[in-house]
């Protein structure tokens, strides 16, 4: 188990490097200058120069990419360079909101998902199973910010059931932040409830014609217990490893329906970063979401053998 850990840990490392390597290259190679951003339209040549000495974007391009790297591994992400805050120290300003979106998102992505993906691989063909992938093909191809209006105008401005708009933090109450991320987590879940309902289908209907199954008939097993205790512990290793991959699905509807709601998460806060070009907030907030994706698939990883003996072997 040690080496198992170790080989992902490592594997995870050079996944972040490469992504870290991947972003500051796109950045700094795309169109634009912060520095003339920031000197504004009335400056000359030189208070241009003299901001990028400053910033230290005159320097060659592997020189400041080893320069933020070795601030990274020292946990120096740099600092914006608009705000002149430190950018981990922005990147966890905003965290919880988009923390609390992601995990609520998977929430209801999960307790959704699962049980409508074992009823269609309990009746193949049926109507019931008919309904359930038209609705997968649905959720899975509609944009987040389309779902995320719909939902808005339904229970926001008809209903007014929940607050369109803006977050309440947890210290506020456990009512107001549930009222204020409900809406957003429907609206991302969408497309990841899609996603876990169509994989969980699929590998239960293979699991359910498999001699074990029929060997649980046989014994008198009832139809309860052979889907969720025979056959979904034999579908957790695909279904795990669906919902770890997914969490790309969440980083990027986040942006989307961050701005769509109105809450002052990581979302927001890169869309404005790219928009003014912050190359050091850019790429801290990228950074923090590869490591996320890296560490959740990281704990699937060793939860595997939870799962499946075998694996452990």
């Amino acid at each position: 188990m040690a080496m198992l850990i170790a080989r992902r840990l490592g594997s995870g490392g050079i996944v972040a490097l490469i992504v870290a390597l991947t972003v500051f290259a796109l950045l700094h190679l795309s169109p634009g200058d912060p520095a003339t951003v920031l000197a504004g339209d009335q400056a000359s040549a030189a208070d241009i120069a003299r901001i990028r000495a400053n910033l230290g974007l005159d320097r060659p391009l592997p020189e400041q990419f080893v320069t933020w790297l070795g601030g990274v591994l020292h946990g120096d992400f740099g600092a914006s360079l608009f705000s002149g805050q430190p950018v981990l120290a922005l990147i966890l300003e905003r965290m919880e909101p988009t923390l609390s979106l992601m995990v609520f998102t998977t929430l209801i992505a999960v307790i959704v998902a699962i049980p409508a993906g074992i009823l269609a691989a309990w009746r193949p063909g049926s109507l019931l199973e008919r309904g359930i992938g038209a609705i997968s093909i649905i959720g899975f191809s509609v944009p987040v910010f389309v779902v995320g209006y719909c939902v808005a105008y339904v229970f926001a401005l008809k209903l007014r059931l929940l607050p369109v708009q803006g977050y309440a933090p947890l210290e506020d109450g456990f009512g107001p932040w549930l009222a204020s991320i409900a809406l957003p987590s429907i609206a991302l879940s969408t497309s990841y409830i899609a996603l876990i309902a169509r994989t969980t289908r699929a590998a239960m209907i293979e699991a359910l014609q498999q001699d074990y199954i029929r060997t649980a008939r046989s014994k008198g097993c009832s139809d309860m217990k052979i889907l969720f205790v025979h056959a979904l512990r034999n579908c957790a290793l695909p279904v795990s490893t669906v919902i770890g991959m997914g969490i790309a699905l969440l980083i990027g509807g986040a942006v989307a329906t961050e701005s769509v709601f109105a809450i002052p998460g990581l979302g927001r806060l890169l869309i404005d970063a790219i928009l003014r070009g912050d190359y050091p907030l850019i790429q801290g907030i990228v950074l923090f979401f590869s490591f996320v994706y890296v560490g959740i698939n990281l704990v699937l990883d060793l939860a595997y053998g939870l799962f499946d003996p075998r694996v452990r072997l």
